[in-house]
């Protein structure tokens, strides 16, 4: 009832240009600084943030030695007002897009491995077959990407097979995956064959993030194995970063074989020849159930197509795969 009630209250006496305001001040730390970039008066601006403080009925800053600082309530409504100004951006672009004869928009959600084996060479072929077409592309991690495509903002996502949808949504499977172990390329054991999982007692783990599904392989297998494994003060899917703590003496990671090829290509980085006994939930695609947009149809179409070939590469070798011929 109470949220019924601030959001009436935004929509009928809010400003966009106090949201605008907002943001800035919390990037700024100074309403000094963020009335500057927002071409107002410093008191304009203490007083649009008074009025939107009294109008939600919390204290959306505290100041500071060094300035002003969201308070717990005002960092977590500021995250929620930074999507909303991103969401208008993207209409203005939608709109401008149009005023330039190219409305049809396709937008799309993508987890980070899918990324990397499967939306970016699929979206490469997409565009050479339908140039005309502008594409959105979202990254972010499933369970914040799928919400978004059942409320009508998103026309297809990328990722793991999910373990529930709703009745309104399904999955499609298009490539399967699995997990492996890397390392530097001058690691003691590159050279092993047929490496048990307990050989790597006392390696230093790059641990995959919180809340994906490879977090919960690495917890179920290489843990249940080695339940004294160091685990290193980092959890990243970023590419670089990767490589560059692999480098660091003894450390290792589990990374899911559909971005080997990024990981393997510089040469600093491979593959350990351990045997997992788990396979990784496969990559795919959700969308609606009925009434599949035509754009969503095609790109679909050419995903089934190009990925066979990859599918047949990731069971070949460590080295990744070929989207197209």
């Amino acid at each position: 009832m109470l949220a019924r009630v601030l959001a009436g209250r935004l929509i009928r006496q809010g400003r966009l240009r106090q949201l605008q305001l907002l943001v800035m001040v919390a990037d700024c730390g100074c309403i000094a600084r963020a009335a500057k970039e927002a071409c107002m008066s410093q008191s304009a601006a203490t007083q649009a943030l008074a009025q939107l403080e009294l109008l939600l009925g919390i204290k959306l800053f505290e100041r500071h030695a060094r300035g002003i600082r969201p308070t717990e309530g005002g960092r977590g409504f500021i995250s929620h007002v930074r999507e909303v100004m991103a969401r208008l951006q993207e209409s203005a672009e939608f709109l401008a897009a149009s005023r330039q004869g190219n409305t049809m928009v396709l937008r799309i959600g993508s987890i980070p491995a899918a990324s990397y084996a499967l939306t970016a060479p699929v979206l490469s072929t997409f565009h050479q077959a339908h140039p005309e077409v502008r594409i959105e592309l979202h990254e972010d991690r499933g369970v914040r990407l799928i919400p978004l495509l059942g409320a009508g903002c998103l026309d297809v996502v990328f990722c793991r097979m999910p373990p529930l949808l709703p009745k309104a949504l399904q999955f499609e499977s298009i490539l399967d995956d699995d997990a492996m172990i890397v390392a530097s390329s001058t690691h003691p054991l590159r050279k092993r064959a047929s490496i048990p999982i307990q050989a790597l007692q006392g390696a230093n783990w790059v641990l995959p993030p919180a809340g994906v599904h490879l977090r919960d392989v690495f917890d179920s297998i290489v843990l249940n194995a080695l339940p004294d494994a160091k685990l290193l003060p980092l959890a990243a899917v970023s590419l670089p970063v990767l490589e560059t703590f692999l480098q660091l003496p003894g450390s290792v990671a589990l990374i899911p074989r559909s971005i080997s090829a990024g990981v393997l290509a510089g040469g600093r980085v491979c593959r350990l020849q351990v045997e997992l006994p788990a396979r990784l939930a496969p990559l795919g695609a959700v969308h609606v159930t009925e009434q599949v947009p035509d754009l969503v149809q095609r790109l679909l179409a050419i995903a089934r197509r190009e990925t066979s070939a990859c599918g047949l590469a990731m069971q070949e070798g460590p080295h990744g795969c070929r989207v197209s011929e």
